[in-house]
């Protein structure tokens, strides 16, 4: 069972956040004490708006980043038919 307000601990910055979507690839992992806490994305969706496209861009990013599960980000415009699409290369290939 998933909650509308699923967040997000991000232990390197030591925070949490609230993706609009967020998907895992393997089995969900919860942070340990919290049933509504995910630390384990593969891949974050955000929707952009005026106020927060700055912050999903740059700081957010780099956060996610620091998650070792973390492979891809999609950034969707609210007001115009335009997506971003980030993902990790595998340096093995």
């Amino acid at each position: 069972m998933f909650h509308v307000d699923q967040r997000l601990w991000i232990p390197a910055q030591q925070i949490y956040t609230y993706p609009d979507v967020m998907v895992t690839a393997k089995l969900l992992t919860l942070q340990e004490g919290h049933k509504d806490t995910v630390i384990n994305p593969c891949l974050i969706a955000e929707v952009l708006s005026k106020s927060t496209k700055n912050y999903d861009r740059s700081e957010k990013f780099l956060y996610y980043r620091s998650i070792a599960s973390f492979k891809e980000y999609l950034l969707i415009e609210q007001d115009r038919i335009y997506v971003e699409h980030f993902y990790q290369i595998d340096p093995k290939k």
